[in-house]
């Protein structure tokens, strides 16, 4: 009898220290918030979190005054990843806000079985074969801003170009 009232004691014990525990661990400051909504994109074997892409699109402020505008560019100079490369599988690119400045080139690596076809601004077209790569040359006649990324048939942005002087 005395050893079964030590095991519910024991038992008993290690409930409160859990229950203890996750009270003490638990973030106050965000406790009662709602998480912000992100996805997660793989590069390089880690995972980014970035914004869904119609919601950083949504922000844009088109025919707003300058400051507006100015506004959403630093907006997407938090978000945007300064890179030489990116990926795509699925036609999902990866990172999905990139930065490079005009004139230079974006290697574009497919990952997957399927050749996609990835448009970006009026007369860039590439086609990357399965498994290979390319390089987009970032020349807009615009100069710099910012440029969405269409893959194959895809109707909506796969992703977004960020173009420095």
């Amino acid at each position: 009898m005395k050893k079964y009232a030590s095991g519910k004691f024991i038992i008993f014990f290690v409930l409160a220290l859990v229950l203890v525990g996750h009270f003490f661990s638990r973030d106050k400051i965000t406790h009662n918030t709602q998480p912000i909504k992100t996805t997660e994109v793989a590069t390089n074997n880690k995972y980014e979190q970035f914004p869904p892409l119609s919601e950083i699109l949504a922000k844009y402020p088109k025919d707003a005054p300058e400051s507006e505008r100015a506004a959403y560019r630093k907006y997407l100079q938090k978000l945007a990843k300064k890179t030489k490369q990116a990926s795509i599988t699925g036609c999902r690119l990866s990172p999905s806000v990139v930065t490079a400045s005009s004139s230079s080139n974006l290697l574009v690596v497919n990952e997957d079985s399927t050749a996609h076809t990835i448009l970006t601004g009026s007369n860039h077209k590439e086609i990357i074969e399965p498994y290979s790569s390319t390089a987009l040359k970032l020349d807009f006649s615009k100069g710099y801003g910012i440029y969405t990324v269409f893959c194959d048939e895809n109707t909506l942005p796969v992703g977004i170009l960020y173009i420095t002087p």
